[in-house]
């Protein structure tokens, strides 16, 4: 990849794309991570009310 980008004259692209892909892959993980224990959350809370339990 690093080839493709002194190819266009762009050599700081490479840094830019590896530090960009981080970013994106860190900010997924979070994303994720929060949207699982929302779900978690919804459904333990929905769980307990309808077999009569407290949250």
């Amino acid at each position: 990849m690093q080839s493709a980008f002194e190819a266009v004259d762009f050599a700081d692209g490479y840094d830019l794309a590896v530090a960009l892909a981080t970013v994106g892959l860190v900010v997924g993980v979070l994303i994720g991570t929060a949207l699982v224990n929302w779900a978690v959350w919804r459904y333990r809370s929905w769980w307990t009310k309808w077999v009569g339990g407290s949250t």
